[in-house]
């Protein structure tokens, strides 16, 4: 009696071979955006915790460049408008800021001279539900303060000597602290912003990096289980 026996190595090698070359890079590049997936809520959540109402501006600075079998990597990276800004920057690195687009205006119009390095919000500035100062009245003050450059002999850091409302910086070395006010049409003065020959520094508290590294760490290797699973239930 013979005993005939036959092997299906060469389909096993065949199915080997394919899940390495084709299916592995495949299935990693799969995982990959998963974890992405997971990472791009927690950077908001974590927003959330070290930010005082994050705007939805902010909340959404972040995409997903997705991985794919030749590049194997994914990314989460800045959207343009919001990498044109610096603020993300320094949250996560800590240290001083550079000057922002309305302070560098408002030092190269000439009005404030040395005494402008960081602009600062004071009482009488009218902010929104997140805290920032509106842009409406800050395009009032570029303009009044303008205006008020243009129309003054005594140039920029004198007082408006209408008696309707306007806006002055401060003159240096004067009763006032350094900054702008507004001249209501009674003669009383409100401080919109505060002047400082210092940089504005930061801790550093933003660490969206070690967000997406615990995530990576956490899920990265259950989504490598699924997916490889998916693509072994599919047959050869």
């Amino acid at each position: 009696m013979k005993l005939g026996m036959s092997s299906n190595a060469g389909a096993i090698a065949q199915k080997l071979q394919r899940l390495v070359s084709s299916d592995l890079p495949y299935v990693t590049a799969l995982a990959l955006n998963d974890a992405a997936k997971d990472a791009l809520p927690e950077i908001q959540e974590h927003m959330d915790d070290v930010f005082d109402q994050p705007t939805r501006f902010t909340r959404n600075a972040f995409f997903i460049w997705y991985a794919n079998k030749r590049t194997l990597t994914a990314e989460i990276k800045r959207k343009t408008m919001q990498a044109k800004r610096h603020y993300l920057e320094v949250q996560a690195k800590g240290g001083s800021r550079p000057m922002t687009g309305f302070e560098r205006a408002l030092k190269s119009s000439g009005q404030g001279g040395s005494q402008i390095r960081t602009v600062t919000p004071a009482a009488g500035a009218k902010k929104d539900r997140f805290g920032n100062w509106t842009r409406g009245q800050r395009n009032q003050v570029f303009k009044g303060l303008a205006a008020q450059a243009s129309a003054s002999p005594a140039g920029a850091g004198a007082s408006p000597k209408k008696k309707g409302v306007g806006y002055f910086v401060a003159p240096p070395n004067g009763a006032l602290s350094p900054g702008v006010y507004r001249r209501e049409r009674t003669g009383e003065l409100t401080k919109l912003l505060h002047f400082s020959k210092r940089s504005a520094r930061y801790n550093e508290r933003f660490t969206p990096f070690e967000v997406v590294e615990d995530v990576v760490a956490r899920r990265y290797a259950d989504h490598f289980r699924k997916r490889l699973t998916e693509v072994l239930r599919k047959g050869p």
